[in-house]
């Protein structure tokens, strides 16, 4: 069984990710300490392109996986201003293949995504120590990841339309 690496990115709000998916960037939030920044950079520097990303908001009122995307480009070690309210941090290149209207609360995920329930600390998987660590999941785990926030694989669309 193959397996893919996927990047969970984090957001306290969803108009936050609306603009990431409106720009098409995402960057993560500063932090203080030049330590952290500096190991957060190197797993920045590791991460391949292109790669496959999903949006986490942590909203305290409304938690929910959405919007799978590819990345496109390496994130760059500056400060992005203009899209977020404040400067975020290592910004990279997003291409969207699915949307906003497309949900899955924390619960549902743990109930369809074997990646997500069955990991030791689900905690690290959606928050700021696990930005820039990929998780491994199975071909069939994205695929359905995929269908269950809106988007058809690719390769389920192609042997549909050849049937």
């Amino acid at each position: 069984m193959a397996a893919v690496n996927v990047y969970i990115f984090p957001s306290k709000t969803v108009e936050n990710i609306r603009r990431g998916i409106e720009h098409q960037k995402w960057a993560i939030a500063p932090v203080r300490s030049a330590r952290v920044h500096s190991n957060r950079r190197t797993k920045a520097e590791r991460m391949p392109i292109p790669s496959r990303g999903l949006f986490y908001c942590s909203d305290p009122g409304d938690k929910f996986f959405t919007t799978p995307f590819i990345i496109t480009s390496r994130p760059v070690d500056r400060k992005e201003e203009g899209i977020w309210d404040e400067p975020w941090v290592l910004p990279f290149t997003i291409k969207p293949i699915g949307d906003l209207s497309f949900r899955l609360s924390r619960g549902e995920a743990a109930a369809k995504w074997p990646f997500y329930r069955d990991a030791q600390n689900p905690g690290f998987v959606v928050g700021p120590l696990g930005v820039f660590v990929p998780v491994s999941i199975a071909d069939e785990e994205w695929n359905g990841l995929l269908m269950a926030l809106g988007v058809i694989p690719p390769e389920l669309f192609e042997n549909a339309i050849s049937n």
